[in-house]
């Protein structure tokens, strides 16, 4: 299987509020919204009351088959009544938003904004799921057949789970709760998300923050080796341009490189799992993922140089916040394989090149062209088994708004690159966009600096924040021993 099958969150700032936050009225027109328990433990440390939206599976079909999308209202911690509100939207696709609501303690923006978090229709505890737990134990094409088959014969339409279906949702979640408007903060495909309810739903959004941008005019399935090996190379430029890092572990680069192709000759067998440059390059390539976590890759590359993998395995099965290990029930729920395919394979792969991509596969290391080459292969051969139609074009085009828009992108990101901020910035006429080095993917809540600069931004999306911090930021901060 493949990338499609991947997952694609300091201290506490306060600022005044610079816009008012107006309630439009319910009536009968107005979507469903009806109060229920929420599906996972409420710390103690949030006030939280959640519910489902109901909506159509297709807005085309009114009268048809209805979803329930399952909704959780964070309390803004300083108890402002009437606060302006924040909606999440979860990355993947197919990642849910309601699973960990441990994870909103102590989040930024959570001081002084309501924060409403959600499960995309075919994540988490919506219903229907688009779940596959035949993927989980294994991934093979005869699982991804059975999952299809399933999730078809449950009368699901695949076709119906896509970015217009979910923006239109979103729209109705804000009338359903009675929002004129409000902010939209999506992190990583969350923000493809976002973009498509700027270009659908304008009137409802008072303004937008980007977090690790994946928007609808790039070619992922054809880039994505070549920008995840691009952060990997920086992450090891950056410990030999640090001194102490440098000295520590001196020519870390060039021993990486020696160190895959030796795995590709003698790959190692380690408590049942074989590690050939392919999987390697796999493993450091999630790990990059998560700000924190980057600290500990020269070290733990540097002891598996000298055979001692406990670190680097360590990293890559829960060595941090995005790559925690979870209780069963939130590891199965936690990423919607069937949302993530028909999303990609409708909204991206049907608009890429398998022979682009294999090309750009070949411009690899040699230790890594094949896996990369059987990887982009695999993308389009899952996609033709997943069976959805391809999108309108306008998906694939970039999405032109005046909506305040603030993008953040962290240097190391290898699944939203940088580059991707800059190209969304050129058609959002009122957007600001920020690089922060030694970050990983998603910034806000990871460091205080983009932190503080998305809070400048809430208070006055007119204005451009203070982007200051940036410059004093002494990323990556790598660790040694």
């Amino acid at each position: 299987m493949n990338r499609l099958l991947r997952a694609f969150f300091v201290g506490t700032l306060g600022v005044a509020l610079a816009w008012s936050w107006s309630i439009v009225p319910v009536t009968a027109d107005t979507p469903l919204f009806e109060e229920a328990p929420c599906k996972v433990e409420v710390p103690a440390e949030l006030q939280v009351r959640c519910g489902y939206l109901t909506v159509p599976e297709r807005r085309d079909n009114p009268t048809g088959k209805m979803l329930r999308l399952h909704v959780a209202i964070i309390k803004n911690t300083e108890g402002i009544e009437d606060a302006p509100a924040v909606v999440h939207l979860a990355g993947g696709p197919g990642g849910s938003g309601t699973l960990d609501l441990e994870g909103w303690i102590g989040f930024p923006l959570l001081d002084q904004y309501d924060l409403i978090t959600y499960d995309q229709r075919g994540t988490g505890y919506a219903e229907p799921s688009l779940n596959c737990p035949e993927l989980e134990a294994e991934e093979t094409q005869e699982n991804l057949e059975s999952c299809r088959d399933r999730l078809i014969a449950e009368g699901n339409d695949l076709g119906a789970y896509n970015s217009a279906e979910s923006a239109a949702d979103l729209n109705d979640l804000r009338l359903a709760l009675g929002y004129q408007s409000w902010v939209l903060y999506g992190v990583s495909y969350g923000t493809r998300l976002a973009l498509t309810a700027m270009r659908d739903y304008p009137e409802g959004i008072e303004s937008v923050i980007l977090d690790a941008v994946y928007p609808p005019n790039v070619n992922s399935t054809e880039t994505e080796n070549l920008y995840g090996l691009r952060a990997i190379n920086r992450m090891l430029e950056g410990c030999s341009q640090k001194s102490a890092c440098d000295e520590a572990f001196p020519d870390l680069k060039a021993n990486f490189y020696t160190f895959l192709e030796g795995l590709n000759d003698s790959p190692e067998e380690i408590d049942g799992v074989t590690y050939d440059a392919g999987v390697v390059y796999d493993l450091i390539f999630q790990v990059m993922y998560d700000t924190e976590a980057i600290r500990d890759l020269p070290l733990a590359l540097s002891l598996a140089f000298d055979g001692d993998w406990e670190l680097l395995i360590e990293l890559s099965g829960g060595g941090g916040a995005f790559l925690r290990q979870e209780p069963e029930e939130i590891a199965s729920l936690d990423q919607s394989e069937g949302m993530q395919l028909s999303v990609e394979c409708s909204e991206e792969v049907a608009f890429d090149s398998k022979e682009k991509g294999i090309e750009n596969a070949k411009t690899l290391p040699d230790a890594l062209q094949e896996h990369a080459i059987t990887q982009v292969e695999s993308e389009f051969s899952d996609c033709e088994t997943w069976g959805v139609e391809e999108a309108h074009a306008v998906e694939n085009e970039a999405v032109v708004s005046d909506i305040p828009s603030l993008i953040l992108n962290g240097m190391y990101d290898p699944i939203t690159p940088p580059e991707w901020g800059a190209l969304a910035a050129k058609t959002l006429k009122n957007s600001y966009n920020f690089d922060f080095p030694g970050m990983g993917h998603g910034a806000v809540g990871a460091h205080a600096c983009p932190s503080e600069i998305a809070l400048a931004f809430l208070a006055d999306p007119s204005r451009e924040p203070d982007s200051g911090c940036i410059a004093l930021m002494d990323l990556p901060n790598f660790n040694l021993e």
